[in-house]
């Protein structure tokens, strides 16, 4: 028997969401945030204190099997080693978008969807970069704080059938 959790829940309300049933301006802002996520990638990897290149330097040393792509460094990694090395240069020069409650949904989550969605094929429309701050929002009405969206409602996303 299946203990219903409230991460649980909250991907099933997720997963009841249809890209096909999404307004033009959710769909537009989505584009725009991810556009906006890997311009401020490009940018951090040039960033002045060498972060972005360091990070690409650490990933390609740590090798991996070649399943997701360092953004601005020409190469293919683990996926792990790549949402690293592109979350680093994303957050690099502290460019990247925030949100209420304050934080910077975009760092730590795109470059995470976008190694996955490269290894599986995954398209937009299928794995999208989903609101942070309402996440979070919801969870902290059910008074538990998070810091960032966890990682396990991302993994968890995938792995679940769309209804």
């Amino acid at each position: 028997m299946e203990t219903r959790t409230l991460t649980g829940e909250l991907i099933d309300h997720i997963l009841a969401v249809r890209f096909d049933t999404l307004p033009p301006a959710a769909i537009d802002m989505a584009r725009h945030v991810t556009l906006d996520g890997l311009a401020v990638m490009l940018a951090g990897s040039t960033e002045p204190l060498g972060v972005g290149r360091i990070s690409i330097e650490y990933v390609k040393q740590m090798g991996g099997a070649p399943r997701a792509s360092g953004v601005a460094g020409g190469f293919k990694t683990s996926m792990q080693n790549a949402a690293y090395a592109n979350g680093t240069m994303a957050h690099a020069l502290d460019f990247d978008n925030t949100w209420y409650p304050l934080n910077h949904p975009t760092s730590p989550t795109l470059p995470a969807i976008l190694a996955i969605g490269e290894h599986l094929g995954i398209g937009g429309d299928r794995l999208g970069h989903r609101d942070a701050g309402r996440e979070r929002r919801a969870l902290e009405t059910e008074n538990i704080v998070v810091p960032e969206r966890p990682a396990t409602i991302e993994a968890a996303l995938l792995h679940r059938e769309r209804p």
